[in-house]
């Protein structure tokens, strides 16, 4: 699990290093939480990850290319086991915005799931997609609300702030 926050804490590094680019290139950070398709009895938790993301505005189209690291900053508990998710993935991501800087975002890749218990880990790799909505501020800054699934498994509901 300390492996995961450190993972997390080097790529919010390198995120923020590569602000300093191009105007095409955003970073930003996101918090949410991992939510599984197996249901939860009323003393679990589903786990809260904190992420950082790196894009490229292709500059047509509104297309662009992510790159999203994840992982659990609270662990979840189901059946008194306590388990973390990590998340990393590549997206290329489409933002359909007309003159209001309200947006719609879909997303479509692949990506990496990786569950840790007390018991032992488990990973997949799967094709990754989502959406959400956006609304982007003078200056270029971002707001993200979105919701993404991983392998048919795990789905994160995250908040996100993005910067150029």
């Amino acid at each position: 699990m300390l492996a995961n926050r450190s993972l997390v804490i080097a790529v919010t590094g390198l995120c923020l290093l590569a602000g300093t680019a191009k105007a095409e290139l955003y970073y930003g950070a996101k918090l949410g939480s991992v939510i599984s398709v197996v249901g939860l009895d009323s003393e679990d938790r589903f786990p809260v990850n904190l992420g950082a993301v790196v894009g490229y505005d292709l500059g047509r189209w509104n297309l662009s290319l992510e790159g999203e690291v994840t992982g659990s900053i609270i662990d979840g508990k189901e059946a008194r086991d306590d388990f973390s998710v990590t998340t990393v993935a590549g997206f290329g991501a489409w933002r359909l915005q007309g003159t209001s800087p309200l947006y719609l975002k879909l997303r479509a890749g692949g990506g990496y799931t990786k569950l840790e218990t007390e018991r032992g880990s488990d990973s997949k790799t799967s094709v990754s997609a989502g959406a959400g909505l956006g609304y982007m501020f003078d200056g270029g800054t971002r707001l993200e609300v979105e919701f993404t699934g991983y392998n048919l498994e795990f789905y994160q509901l995250s908040l996100g702030v993005l910067f150029r």
